[in-house]
């Protein structure tokens, strides 16, 4: 026969409660987000004047040099096919925003206040990219981006 005192009555109440608590936590933690709160995968229009980077030679340039870059600019880099471009802060002169963009035009990075100090550091994407913006730090904050958002970007549609 098995016979508990009451001390070890009370522990084991303790251990049942906090089991349950930890459980309880555990399910809440991992439990999928809601639909009010899971990403809208929005869309953005941005409406910047842009410099394309399309070729080899324009995209080994970059903004490399240049003292400043317009406050309503930024440089597209596009590339031939999705692919894990590395970037750097090379001959900088002031800090950019790296807006990683896929070949759906949705925004899967984004590397913020990337200083020029940070050279010889290289940036790379997490997934591949066919696309990247580079725009004046805080810029990014300024529009609105995020993550998983879908951008729009008139003047390339534009006749």
């Amino acid at each position: 026969m098995f016979f508990m005192s009451h001390l070890q009555i009370k522990w084991y109440h303790i251990v049942v409660v906090v089991s349950i608590a930890l459980l309880i936590s555990i399910y809440l933690e991992a439990r999928p987000l809601s639909d009010s709160a899971a990403p809208l995968n929005r869309e953005m229009e941005i409406n910047l004047r842009l410099e394309i980077a399309d070729s080899e030679s324009e995209r080994s340039q970059g903004l490399s040099g240049r003292e400043s870059l317009a406050d309503d600019t930024g440089m597209l880099f596009i590339f031939d096919s999705p692919s894990y471009p590395g970037f750097w802060m090379k001959v900088m002169h002031f800090a950019l925003d790296f807006v990683w963009i896929n070949s759906d035009w949705q925004i899967v990075q984004i590397d913020r206040d990337v200083q020029p100090d940070t050279y010889p550091q290289i940036f790379t994407p997490n997934s591949a990219v066919r696309y990247v913006l580079e725009i004046n730090s805080g810029k990014a904050n300024e529009l609105g981006l995020e993550v998983s958002d879908v951008i729009k970007l008139p003047q390339l549609t534009d006749s």
